[in-house]
Formats: structure tokens, sequence, C-alpha cells
């Protein structure tokens, strides 16, 4: 499978998770550099802490927010545990060389459990993204025998409202930060740089999400990011290969607004986060699995505390 898999480059992805709810953690996916692929992911993230929970009741916007009650449950002496599930499929398509165009489906499922009472839980078709990628710059393109390896690459992705956000309980109360859709069109954009040689790969990537307004007038924090990242190849056989992967990523994201007022629920934060985790390579197929830590980190309040997120992904090339 020599050259089959040119390299693996490593993408930190600030996902757009269950609705509103705080930004999954950074992972690492493998791209076929000019291969198509597509792939099967399943992704696992849980938090608990101080019950502070935000809801209001569904309304019709264009009457203004003063037409419906918001609710603000804060108990200190209540703990809750939100637990999200993704599942998702995608593919990349290359036009040429230098161009491609990407998209992801996803599935959700988030639960709310509390110490008493029956969970909440909320499920459905997520928004859908679509997106394109670019390579500003290809050393190989222009020094075919060159041993090192420089790609510059520009990803610019849209999130559609296609996912639901609007389901309410018995009482007509809707929670946005369980719901499988943000009611949204958000725009994520990043900057990457890689460098190959041999076994060795290291890259870095500048990363920012900028997220629309809702029907219901709810805005998600603009969201930043900076990683860096590496691998490298310990099995390296014909069919056969498996990297070791490794990143350090900053982010801070920004509070939600409604109707440009700040929503009393915290969610602004900043976080230092370290994974590490294994891509397996058997001949057109690729299986990676990834694990993400929190380091450090800064609340803005008496936020929900999360500590791994886990995902695995599959793989297929099409070429």
């Amino acid at each position: 499978m020599k050259n089959r898999i040119l390299h693996s480059t490593i993408i930190t992805v600030i996902t757009w998770y269950v609705g509103y709810s705080q930004t999954m953690v950074t992972y690492v996916s493998p791209v076929f550099f000019q291969k198509n692929y597509m792939g099967l992911s399943y992704q696992h993230y849980s938090q608990n802490g101080r019950a502070i929970l935000f809801s209001f009741h569904d309304h019709d916007p264009r009457f203004g927010n003063s037409n419906f009650h918001i609710h603000l449950y804060d108990n200190p002496f209540e703990e809750v545990q939100e637990r999200y599930q993704r599942f998702s499929l995608y593919g990349n398509y290359y036009l040429n060389k230098r161009f491609s165009v990407a998209w992801e489906i996803p599935y959700h499922t988030s639960t709310r459990f509390f110490k008493e009472g029956e969970p909440y839980t909320l499920k459905g078709i997520g928004d859908v993204k679509i997106g394109a990628t670019y390579h500003l710059y290809d050393s190989k393109l222009f020094k075919p025998k060159s041993t090192v390896q420089q790609i510059s690459t520009l990803s610019i992705f849209g999130k559609f409202k296609s996912g639901k956000f609007n389901i309410a309980n018995e009482l007509n109360d809707i929670d946005p930060y369980l719901q499988a859709g943000t009611g949204s069109f958000d725009v994520a954009a990043s900057l990457q740089h890689d460098i190959l040689f041999k076994r060795l790969y290291f890259n870095a990537v500048l990363r920012y999400l900028h997220t629309g307004v809702s029907y219901y007038q709810l805005k998600l924090g603009n969201r930043y990011a900076f990683q860096l990242g590496g691998a490298y190849r310990i099995l390296n056989r014909k069919n056969l290969q498996l990297n070791i992967l490794s990143d350090v990523s900053y982010e801070k994201k920004q509070q939600d607004r409604l109707e440009n007022k700040l929503i009393e629920r915290p969610n602004q934060y900043q976080q230092i986060l370290y994974s590490a985790g294994l891509l397996l390579n058997y001949s057109t197929w690729a299986i990676q699995i990834q694990t993400a830590v929190p380091v450090y980190r800064i609340y803005d309040d008496f936020m929900m505390q999360w500590k791994t997120n886990t995902a695995v992904k599959i793989f297929y090339t099409l070429n």
C-alpha cells in the first residue's frame, strides 16, 4: 500500500454538537491526501456538575421574547449529568489535486440524568455540514522528489439548519442545550500547515467558528482555537500501517446570548486540551481511536465539568 495513503493529516475539529451544548473537544481525523473517501464515526462525551438549567416556552419570536417565560433552574445542592452521543456519516471528494468538497450527516442523542426522577432524552438527525478545502501550497507539486513535504490548506464549512431545534417537553418548554440542531446557519474556517518527513508528521491549525442567530433569537458564542499536533508511524508494512497520534490545543468560547442579552447559564470558557490515539491503516481501510482530556480550563462560573471525549472513526478510500 506504499503511497496509497500518502499521509494522515491531523485536523482539529470544533464540533457543532448537540444543540447549544458546550463545544465538543478536539479530536484527530485522518484525511487521505488526494484520495476520495467515506467514513462513519461514533463520538461519546459526558459532563456533570451543579444543576444550572436554562429553558423557555415555545413562542413566536416575531412578537418578541416578552410573550413567553424564561426558566433558569439553579440548585447548588443538586448535580446532574449530561451525556451526548453522535453517529456521523461523511465523505470527501477531490475535484483536482488541490481542491475537494466534503459533507457530514450527524445523528445525535442527548440525555440529562438527575439524582431523582427519570432522565430526559432528545434524539434525531443533526445539522448537515457541507464545505470545501483547498491546498494553498503543496511542495510535492513543485518538488516531487523532496524528502520533506509541506502542505498549507484552507478549509471553509457551513452548517445548515436541518436538525430539530424546537422539541418541547410536556410543559411546552424548550431546552436549547439538548436539541439535535441549533436552528442557525454557522460558518467555520481553518488555516492549517502540515510537515511530513518519512514516518514523522507535524501540523499547526488556526480555527474560527462564527455562529448565526436561531429562530428563537439565540446565538451560541463564537469560538477560536489553535492546535499543535503530530504523529509517528510505528509500523510501516506494505498493506499495514500503525500511527501514534498526539496533539495539544487551546480553545476559547464566548458566552451565549438571547436577543443580544447574556444567558445566565454559565457557558463561556477557555481550555487547553490534550489528545492521544491510534490510527490503523489496512489496504483501503482505516480505523482511528482517539481520546481527549482537559489539562487546564477557566470557566466563567460553576460550569459543568467534563473529563474525557472519545471518538472512533472508520474510513474507506474510493480510489
